[in-house]
């Protein structure tokens, strides 16, 4: 596992030999910083079910200010701790215990702010529609902000979400990334737009 973009680019990162960490692909990892190029500098980023902090490293990597790993496995916190010394980003990153449901109501009552929300959990996990609908209401995402998933691309994730709504889906393989926005975010910049099209939802 490697890190393929930013200041980093080629360094390798520690994974684990079992199968509930499922690393996210070079490819995938492209195609999604990809699309999220123009949030990702000086960002703070969430990385929800962490695992070996292979996305979280890729953001620091690529300019984010800050990351949040969160992942309720201490063989998880163990690893992502080894890889951030490996590539001597410590001091960017912030490491929490935690489900991700808990997690989202601690970083809530500590008033933290993201610019992107990625959610990875394992395939066909029962815990991604738990976390997804816990960050609605959450004031977690910031103004202009994005929650990402990926996901298997069998599972139907919601369009609308009570407060957020799918912009943009990309699959590749079995993977699939689904991009969501605030509702009334969107809805407000459609109502400003110039004829052109550019808020409308696929466009992100």
């Amino acid at each position: 596992m490697r890190i393929i973009g930013g200041t980093l680019r080629g360094r390798q990162l520690r994974t684990a030999k079992r199968l509930e960490i499922r690393p996210t692909s070079d490819y995938l990892k492209e195609v999604l910083f990809d699309v999220l190029q123009s949030r990702i500098k000086d960002a703070r980023f969430l990385d929800l079910f962490a695992g070996s902090g292979n996305v979280g490293i890729e953001a620091l990597s690529r300019g984010a200010r800050e990351v949040v790993f969160v992942d309720s496995s201490p063989r998880s916190m163990g690893l992502i701790r080894t890889n951030l010394q490996a590539v001597g980003m410590e001091d960017r990153a912030t490491l929490l215990r935690a489900d991700a449901v808990a997690a989202i109501k601690k970083l809530k009552n500590r008033g933290q702010r993201f610019s992107v929300i990625f959610l990875d959990p394992p395939y066909q996990s029962r815990l991604l529609i738990p976390a997804l609908r816990a960050l609605p209401g959450s004031d977690l995402l910031e103004e202009h902000g994005m929650v990402v998933v990926e996901h298997f691309h069998k599972q139907d994730l919601p369009q609308d979400l009570d407060g957020l709504i799918r912009v943009r889906q990309i699959r590749h393989g079995e993977a699939k990334l689904s991009f969501y926005r605030e509702t009334q975010r969107l809805e407000g910049e459609q109502g400003k737009g110039d004829g052109n099209h550019r808020n409308l939802p696929g466009n992100i």
